[in-house]
């Protein structure tokens, strides 16, 4: 078999820039290449620069605003000093919990996606009742571990609460769902 000229030049510049971490880090190094749903927005938003949030206990002060399509990095406090606006939606099994309580508000009803990069609790609520999530998954990437959708009214102050896991700091993004998907 003959090779054609340059390539095993090539291929050695290809394993001298492995070898030396030259190579430029790439998505599929985060296993977010290869995903079932378009997450390209939420994926894009999420490789930027984070603004950093934290959450507040009972007496600690105003509840953070979260903006949508922005990325961020939120810090995360006991469960036990937080003020939920509804219970919880799932009980956990850990035994230092961190949570946070955020409020948002969308422009126009319709369905928005929480996406986070933990294995925290996701609950929407609208005054003291939560909303069900239409749609969950979970492509287990680096930057996302996972994804849950509601539908949404619009014009008014929604509660995002984070609850039942341990990490105390959690990237997060708050996005339109893609057409295809509604």
């Amino acid at each position: 078999m003959k090779s054609r000229p340059g390539t095993s030049i090539l291929v050695a510049s290809l394993f001298l820039g492995m070898a030396s971490g030259a190579l430029p880090h790439e998505p599929a190094a985060e296993g977010c290449s290869v995903l079932s749903r378009n997450l390209a927005h939420e994926l894009t938003i999420m490789r930027g620069a984070a603004v950093s949030a934290s959450a507040v206990s009972r007496n600690g002060g105003r509840t953070p605003q979260l903006q949508l399509d922005t990325y961020y990095a939120v810090s995360l406090a006991p469960q036990d000093t937080l003020h939920f606006a509804a219970k919880p939606g799932r009980a956990s099994k850990a035994s230092s919990l961190r949570g946070g309580v955020f409020r948002f508000v969308v422009p126009a009803p319709g369905r928005y996606r929480i996406s986070i990069s933990s294995r925290h609790w996701i609950d929407v609520v609208d005054a003291a009742n939560a909303i069900d999530s239409v749609d969950h998954f979970g492509p287990g990437c680096e930057l996302v571990h996972k994804v849950v959708e509601f539908d949404l009214p619009s014009g008014r102050p929604l509660t995002l609460q984070l609850s039942g896991h341990d990490d105390a700091m959690v990237g997060l993004a708050i996005t339109a769902s893609p057409k295809e998907s509604q």
